[in-house]
């Protein structure tokens, strides 16, 4: 019952009123002291008596991350303060982490600035229990073009290993260093081209349970440009699905 629930009641079941009748002093003399108010609280709900199937969907709705998961100075005020539901208690903690680490996407090799050379990546950073649960992981290919950061390989300290539950393979396209655009800028455009499909190919070995790999691309990398042409060549000699997130998007006659 609520608080307004509570003061209805009281003055259906007769109980005077202070504020239009006043007892006399005589009254007031003789009569009993009253008894203290109950103590009415609101009642309680227990989250964890909803089916499993409806806990799963809070679970989702609160710990949804509609970017893809990375080393980022941000992340203290985008990402942790949904995370305190896993302090709850331990059943919630399990539940709720599962649905967070299978159902994000994580950056393989981050992109910040600040992490961009970074010995120790997200991946390395989580532990073998959190990578045994990914599902889904995103290669960033464009920062740093002209000079790759040497950690930027499938290492064995990097965990792919523990990933066996990864099925998609996300690929971001940020630019084609091939492009007459950069024809001004001195540098062997050709060396990503080789670094960027090797990379992708080191990846595609260490996860062997990868059964698509999606590309997405920003509009000034094009679709029949020599940087993609040579990631889908790897794509395909590794057997693997290969689709776009955006397919009518790109097949618009934009190159033309």
């Amino acid at each position: 019952m609520t608080k307004v629930e509570c003061i209805f009641a009281s003055s259906r079941m007769g109980r005077p009123s202070s504020r239009y009748s006043t007892p006399s002093d005589s009254e007031a003399s003789h009569s009993e002291p009253s008894s203290p108010e109950p103590d009415v609280r609101q009642p309680t709900f227990r989250f964890l008596d909803l089916a499993a199937e409806t806990r799963i969907r809070v679970y989702q709705y609160c710990l949804h991350v509609d970017h893809t998961i990375d080393l980022d100075p941000n992340n203290h005020w985008r990402i942790a303060p949904g995370l305190n539901l896993l302090l709850t208690n331990r059943q919630i903690h399990d539940e709720a982490e599962a649905i967070f680490y299978r159902e994000n996407a994580f950056r393989i090799f981050p992109t910040h600035g600040r992490f961009f050379h970074t010995r120790a990546p997200l991946l390395k950073r989580m532990g073998q229990r959190l990578r045994s649960q990914l599902t889904v992981l995103e290669l960033r290919l464009g920062p740093g073009w002209s000079s790759p950061p040497k950690s930027w390989w499938a290492k064995p300290s990097l965990g792919l290993q523990d990933a066996s539950q990864v099925r998609l393979l996300k690929v971001f396209i940020e630019c084609d260093p091939s492009q007459a655009v950069f024809n001004t800028l001195r540098h062997q455009k050709s060396r990503f081209l080789d670094f960027a499909a090797s990379l992708l190919a080191e990846l595609l070995s260490a996860l062997p349970r990868v059964g698509v790999v999606e590309f997405d691309k920003w509009p000034s990398a094009k679709r029949d440009g020599p940087l993609i042409a040579k990631l889908a060549a790897v794509v395909e000699k590794s057997n693997k699905i290969l689709l776009w997130k955006h397919p009518l998007e790109y097949y618009d006659g934009e190159d033309t």
